[in-house]
């Protein structure tokens, strides 16, 4: 896990109360494909909501092609090492 925009709060050590809204979790397999779910842009709340409005998961696959239900919330590709 990593931060994913500046300032972003990606603290894990706090068990159930720790701050994860910044935290983008991936997975690399050997294939090439990149899978990566969390919060890339800052959250986006409603009231009544604890979760984020806009958080993502996105799947990059070996061949180029992106599995995602909203690819506004994925990292650009140019981002992705």
């Amino acid at each position: 896990m990593r931060g994913s925009w500046p300032g972003a709060v990606c603290e894990r050590s706090g068990g159930k109360k720790a701050n994860t809204t910044g935290c983008v979790r991936t997975r690399t397999f050997g294939s090439g494909t990149k899978v990566f779910g969390g919060q890339f842009l800052p959250p986006v709340y409603r009231k009544g909501h604890a979760a984020s409005l806009n958080a993502g998961a996105c799947i990059y696959w070996s061949d180029g092609s992106v599995t995602t239900a909203n690819a506004t919330r994925c990292m650009p590709k140019a981002m992705i090492k």
